[in-house]
């Protein structure tokens, strides 16, 4: 039957009630069958009340994640963050198209007086002044011959010295100094020197310079240009105006590269063998000195405004600076791998090293004699030249292009295909016109500075190499 106290079937809510009941049947003297079986469940009483809440029980296992809502709506933007630091500049971007040229700048403050020239011979007498009226007694001239005694006069009073005349006309240019020339000097391997008209880009004469010449140089001021003859160890001197043979003057070991000062009328020859460089007077064609220099000393340049003397030495990676009026070596320059061509533009002071191993060309202040930038040009330069009224320079490759650098930003402006192996150049500034020498083509290239253009090619002698002008 269903417990009283919680209507329910088999529980143990009244367990202790049920035991006390059969305690008190057991007192009784008569005692009652036996229990029959159990009735028939009755009906179900009434719920009782709820019972108190039992403990909360163990928290069950996490069930699987539901599917991800909807995305809510964008928030506002939070505040700006601060600005991350710079990032590494981008490779320079190619070249552009070279401008128009700019309005000419104001003209810059003159610059030092060159040393002067050499006296030309005095011109012609001009013609005599009006006499002007007597002046003061001057000092007594030197005593005439002679003359037949006359009789003597009375002495007169001396009269007040006249004004001077007027000057007569200049006379003729001494020969010391010549007028512009507009000459291209060609070496070619094989003995001669071609002469170039640069007027007409015509040769107009071949002479002979003996076996192996080696550089050429030549000297505006007295017009005669220098030939280093390597096997006979000497330099072969020739008069320009004539194109005829003036002298031969040893040299030394091995020369190679010639340059002149045509202020001091000096002639330089790097002598390769013995590691020196000769100092010559142009006016005697004798030796002056020898200065010792690095190894493997090559091709110079001169600055006349400084009379200082540039010297590339092959081994040593270095250029060699000597001093003109002391015949001393004041600093040696470390430049890039196998120094080779060298130029000056002496109007910058500026002085710029061919360095064929490493292709580059350094820049050397000739005030400080530093390198101040190092150009990167293709492979394989060799030769240089200045112009330096426009401050550009050119260098010759023997892969066959011309590389023509600013010489205000130290940049390649332009390259030039010239085909070919080039080797020597040289620059009339007074033109504005470049030559290269094209030695497989035996010719020269004539480049206009203006342009950048190749204007004419000019069929020389054969294997040519090097190249001086006598602007």
């Amino acid at each position: 039957m269903p417990c009283r106290k919680c209507n329910g079937h088999d529980c143990n809510c009244c367990e202790d009630e049920h035991k006390r009941k059969k305690k008190k049947k057991k007192k009784k003297k008569n005692h009652k069958g036996c229990r029959g079986p159990q009735g028939p469940q009755g009906p179900r009483g009434k719920k009782g009340p709820r019972g108190d809440q039992g403990p909360q029980g163990n928290q069950g296992p996490q069930g699987d994640q539901g599917p991800q809502g909807n995305q809510g709506p964008q928030g506002d933007q939070g505040p700006q963050g601060d600005q991350g630091p710079r990032g590494n500049q981008g490779p320079q971007g190619d070249q552009g198209p070279r401008g128009d040229q700019g309005p000419q700048g104001n003209q810059g403050p003159q610059g030092d007086q060159g040393p002067q020239g050499n006296q030309g011979p005095q011109g012609d007498q001009g013609p005599q002044g009006d006499q002007g009226p007597r002046g003061n007694q001057g000092p007594q001239g030197d005593q005439g011959p002679r003359g037949d005694q006359g009789p003597q006069g009375d002495q007169g009073p001396q009269g007040d010295q006249g004004p001077q005349g007027d000057q007569g006309p200049q006379g003729e240019s001494g020969s010391n100094f010549i007028i512009s020339e507009n000459r291209i000097y060609v070496l070619n391997a094989f003995v001669l020197v071609s002469v170039i008209d640069g007027f007409t880009n015509a040769v107009v004469d071949n002479i002979p310079v003996g076996l192996f010449p080696a550089d050429i140089a030549v000297n505006p001021a007295t017009n005669r240009f220098y030939v280093t003859n390597s096997l006979f160890g000497g330099v072969s001197v020739f008069d320009g105006e004539t194109n005829m043979f003036i002298d031969f003057i040893s040299a030394g070991n091995l020369p190679i590269g010639v340059a002149v000062n045509k202020v001091t009328n000096r002639i330089f020859v790097a002598n390769s063998g013995s590691d020196t460089v000769l100092v010559i007077d142009g006016f005697t064609n004798t030796e002056i000195t020898t200065i010792p220099v690095g190894n493997l000393p090559r091709l110079l340049a001169v600055n006349p405004i400084t009379n200082r003397i540039y010297v590339t030495n092959g081994d040593d990676n270095t250029v060699s600076v000597i001093n003109g009026n002391t015949n001393i070596v004041v600093a040696t320059v470390t430049v890039g791998t196998n120094p080779f061509g060298i130029a000056v533009n002496p109007l910058m002071n500026a002085v710029y090293v061919v360095n064929n191993g490493s292709n580059t060309i350094s820049v050397i202040n000739g005030t400080t004699n530093t390198v101040v930038d190092t150009i990167t040009v293709e492979a394989d330069p060799v030769f240089i030249d200045v112009n330096p009224f426009t401050n550009r320079i050119y260098v010759s490759h023997i892969s066959g292009n011309i590389a023509v650098i600013d010489g205000f930003t130290n940049s390649v402006i332009e390259v030039i295909p010239g085909g070919g192996t080039l080797e020597g150049v040289g620059v009339n500034p007074l033109t504005n016109t470049v030559y290269v020498v094209n030695q497989s083509a035996n010719s020269v290239l004539v480049i206009d500075g203006i342009t950048n253009t190749i204007i004419s090619n000019i069929p020389v002698g054969s294997s040519p190499t090097a190249i001086a002008v006598n602007p």
